[in-house]
């Protein structure tokens, strides 16, 4: 019977020493556990013999003889490396009791499960830090009562991805779930569809995962973290859901990222969150506040970037190299604060820029937006024919429709009239 193993404090085969009040240490030939006496659980401290090879069951408690006393005591946890480097260990069986698995318990155990799929038991609560760093197994399923997963708890090896890790699925329903540093950074998962009940998640938790390519983000998650997915080369598809108010630094950074539609809850873009992507055109609702330095720097594909009137500030170098850019609209009456070299002179040259009626001499007198305007001595008019229609005339006071031939014409729209050059 696996369930239950008998450790007699008397036995010379024992060990035995005295940790604190109604705490004991015990061993056999296979694991060294402490027992509390006073809750009746037990913690695996570590294995007799890490060089011990092939499978490795956990009993699910522990009979402890005391004197006259025996105590049941239910394994409940995996303590701090207690299998660490277990090089030969093909698998485990892990107790139905088990809460707790703690920080490095089972790093770099590369024969564990390779290359197939790790069990947790459903009774599973917290996975500690690095619990799993640089394993094997192939894919793994997150149980419903785990409330957390530590940092680079699943991670693999930076320099020659150990991590097999491709497949994970987080099961329902309600706890809710935070996910720590790093958890699954250099892994080989190709989708991940986070859960609802997710509430954080942690700096580079998806960090050079060279396989990725979808990810789905739950309405409960409100931050996306810094690096969160950056360095994750096939990355072309997410969906950012309302409920989200800003996106970390580097957070998309170096992904292949083909579209971004924000949601109306987004107030700040980090520095470089989308550096170096495949996005083509960028839409802001109304909302957005602040887009930080080199936020879209280097998107060679983006050809459409249009700001909304509620934006206050646009970092230095945000367009940086996103020489491709062909169309630039900002709702603002007045220009947002907009740092140094925030623009590049192949936008100033090739693309249309497009702000409101009578804003034009505001956004001429600003150095970062005159350059849009000096090639066109008339700013172009805020088009917002959605709400109010735009009607063109030609200096005779014809109406003209189609596609303007370059010339001069006057725009109403509702109340107001303006000039506007077409070249």
């Amino acid at each position: 019977m696996r369930s239950s193993i008998t450790l007699l404090l008397s036995s010379l085969l024992a060990l035995t020493s005295p940790l604190a009040a109604k705490t004991i240490q015990v061993a056999d030939n296979l694991f060294v556990m402490e027992c509390n006496t006073t809750t009746k659980t037990a913690t695996v401290v570590k294995l007799v013999n890490p060089n011990r090879s092939g499978a490795i069951a956990i009993p699910e408690s522990v009979l402890v003889a005391d004197g006259n006393k025996s105590y049941d005591c239910k394994v409940t946890a995996i303590g701090k490396q207690a299998f660490a480097a277990a090089i030969h260990m093909t698998s485990i069986q892990f107790p139905s009791t088990l809460k707790s698995i703690g920080e490095m318990a089972f790093f770099n155990c590369p024969q564990m499960a390779r290359n197939g799929k790790l069990t947790l038991p459903e009774s599973l609560e917290t996975i500690g830090n690095a619990a799993f760093g640089c394993c094997k197994f192939a894919s793994i399923e997150i149980p419903a009562n785990v409330k957390s997963i530590g940092d680079n708890a699943f991670a693999g090896d930076s320099e020659s991805t150990v991590s097999w890790l491709s497949t994970i699925k987080f099961n329902l329903p309600a706890t809710a779930l935070t996910i720590g540093r790093e958890a699954f950074a250099y892994t080989e998962l190709k989708v991940v569809n986070l859960p609802s009940r997710l509430t954080a998640l942690g700096e580079f938790a998806f960090k050079q995962c060279k396989q990725l390519e979808t990810v789905s983000f739950p309405g409960t998650l409100k931050t996306i973290p810094a690096d969160c997915f950056q360095y994750s080369p096939n990355l072309k598809s997410t969906v950012i859901p309302e409920g989200v108010t800003f996106i970390g630094a580097r957070a998309f950074q170096n992904t292949a990222l083909e579209s971004f539609n924000p949601p109306s809850t987004l107030h700040t873009i980090y520095e470089r969150a989308f550096d170096n992507t495949k996005l083509k055109s960028v839409k802001f609702p109304s909302g957005i506040k602040k887009i930080d330095n080199s936020a879209f720097a280097h998107c060679k594909e983006l050809t459409s970037f249009i700001l909304p009137a509620s934006i206050n500030e646009i970092g230095e170098w945000m367009l940086y190299e996103s020489d491709n850019l062909t169309y630039l609209q900002c709702d603002r009456i007045t220009p947002p604060a907009t740092g140094e070299y925030c623009f590049t002179p192949a936008q100033y040259k090739n693309a249309k820029c497009v702000v409101p009626a009578g804003s034009e001499s505001i956004y001429k007198n600003n150095p970062e937006w005159k350059p849009f305007f000096d090639k066109a001595s008339v700013g172009e008019i805020f088009d917002d024919s959605s709400v109010v229609p735009i009607t063109y005339y030609d200096l005779n006071g014809v109406k003209v429709s189609g596609t303007l031939a370059p010339g001069i014409y006057i725009v109403s729209q509702g109340n107001r009239a303006s000039k506007v050059i077409v070249k």
